[in-house]
C-alpha cells in the first residue's frame, strides 16, 4: 500500500517496491522490468478520460531518442475506466532501446493513476504479461494520505 499516493496493489512473488512522495517503483525479480506508479490529482488527472490522458502523457516522456508511440486503447474489464498505450525509444542515458507501456486508471473527478512499464525491447512482452495482469487487476485506489 502507498498511503501518500493513495493506492494499493499486489506484487508478484520476488518483486520489490520502493516508495517516494506518493509514487512507487516496482522491479521484477530479474530486475529487467520496472513499473513506475503515480497518482495525478491535477485538473487533467481528475477530468481527462484515460485514453486522452495517455495521448498527452506519452508525448511528454523525456530522456528518449526516436520515441514512437501507438494510439491509446481502452482496456475493459478493470475496476476503473482504463486505457493503455505502447511506445518504443532509446533511453538516452543508457542507450538501451526500451519498450514502454503506459496504463491509465481513472477515477473520474478524483485521480488518474499511471503505471509506466519499462523493459528492454529485446525481451518479449509475453514474459511479464501474467505478472502485469496481477498488478492491474489488484490495483485499488485509496484516499491519499489516509
Amino acid at each position: 500500500m502507498n498511503t501518500a499516493g493513495g493506492f494499493s496493489l499486489s506484487l508478484p512473488p520476488g518483486w520489490t517496491t520502493g516508495r517516494s512522495a506518493g509514487s512507487a517503483l516496482i522491479r521484477s525479480r530479474d530486475r529487467a522490468l520496472a513499473v513506475a506508479v503515480s497518482a495525478d490529482r491535477s485538473s487533467d488527472g481528475k477530468a481527462d478520460p484515460p485514453a486522452m490522458y495517455l495521448e498527452s502523457t506519452v508525448r511528454h516522456l523525456s530522456g528518449y531518442r526516436d520515441l514512437r508511440a501507438g494510439r491509446a486503447r481502452p482496456m475493459p474489464g478493470l475496476r476503473y475506466p482504463a486505457a493503455r498505450v505502447t511506445a518504443t525509444g532509446t533511453f538516452t542515458r543508457t542507450r538501451v532501446r526500451q519498450a514502454i507501456t503506459l496504463y491509465a486508471l481513472h477515477r473520474p473527478g478524483i485521480v488518474t493513476y499511471t503505471l509506466a512499464v519499462f523493459r528492454s525491447a529485446a525481451i518479449p512482452a509475453a514474459r511479464y504479461q501474467p505478472y502485469l495482469e496481477v498488478i492491474l487487476r489488484s490495483f485499488r485506489g485509496r484516499p491519499a494520505g489516509a
